[in-house]
């Protein structure tokens, strides 16, 4: 397996267990039955980010780095996201005021692996 193959399986990896942990959280059937709120944005946004990276293998070499410079971005942005602590998030994902949700420190975690599997893609 190539250098570049082992980054994208590992990063696939990384945004599983990120999504799964997003999908966990208590909150989210109730974020997915209304479909907003920040645990829905984010689940949404790194699905999106999965399928940009799955086809990273069938895209021309002149696309390629593009490509993987949106996915390593995307990445970089969720990480952010993820830690936010000046509400824009929220505001972003219409969060409901009255009942702020803390992601927890396993998403953040999973959020900074994925964020930093990510920067490989740059090699």
């Amino acid at each position: 397996m190539s250098s570049l193959q082992t980054v994208i399986a590992d990063l696939d990896t990384a945004l599983v267990a990120l999504e799964d942990a997003l999908v966990a959280h208590p909150s989210f059937n109730a974020q997915e039955a209304v479909r907003m709120g920040k645990l829905f944005y984010m689940t949404a946004f790194v699905v999106r980010t999965r399928s940009m990276l799955t086809k990273l293998h069938i895209t021309s070499d002149a696309h390629k780095h593009a490509l993987k410079q949106d996915v390593m971005s995307r990445c970089m942005l969720q990480n952010l996201l993820c830690h936010d602590t000046t509400g824009k998030l929220d505001m972003m994902s219409h969060e409901d005021p009255s009942n702020p949700i803390d992601f927890g420190d396993e998403i953040r975690e999973k959020s900074k692996a994925a964020g930093e599997v990510a920067e490989q893609l740059e090699a």
